[in-house]
């Protein structure tokens, strides 16, 4: 019974450790028109249905490494690969109600139909800003989508240089 056990205890470890040889690790990286990209969004999206994807954030000298959903790396495969970088999003806009303790923080009796009303301005004024200053791609949007003109084919490559074009179509 002991041997049965240990039988089965080993076929398990084998089994584990054979999973595991079919992930790849993957690194590279991003530039725009030579300059490298921060905070992009990169991920390979299988092109076969059955594969799984895999993802990872650009540092600020534009590199990156993969992360599948299950663990560091990639499976074996061909991949179609998107990139996408945003603006800065601007700081969330407080509250009325924020607004509003912020003009009261001061302790010094205050006419509350003035202050309703500056308050109200501020929050509108914070809403029109943000509107304004909504967030837009870095990256061109060619690169953002499942049309992306980028490959990549895994093991055959572990180390990428995506080089996107400001002006690509």
């Amino acid at each position: 019974m002991r041997t049965l056990r240990c039988v089965i205890l080993f076929s398990g470890l084998l089994a584990l450790a054979g999973c595991g040889g079919d992930f790849v690790t993957v690194t590279g990286v991003v530039l725009l028109d030579g300059v490298p990209v921060h905070d992009a969004a990169v991920s390979f999206v299988p092109e076969d249905s059955s594969g799984e994807g895999a993802g990872g954030y650009t540092d600020d000298q534009g590199r990156f490494t993969l992360t599948s959903t299950q663990r560091a790396g990639i499976r074996r495969g061909k991949y179609k690969v998107t990139v996408e970088s945003v603006t800065d999003r601007p700081a969330p806009s407080l509250g009325i109600g924020q607004v509003m303790a912020a003009k009261h923080a001061g302790g010094a009796a205050v006419d509350d139909k003035t202050s309703n009303k500056e308050a109200k301005d501020l929050y509108d004024k914070q809403v029109k800003d943000a509107k304004k200053n909504k967030p837009h791609l870095l990256t061109p949007a060619v690169y953002a989508g499942l049309l992306t003109p980028l490959r990549a084919d895994v093991p055959a490559q572990t180390d990428y240089k995506f080089e996107l074009k400001k002006d690509a179509k």
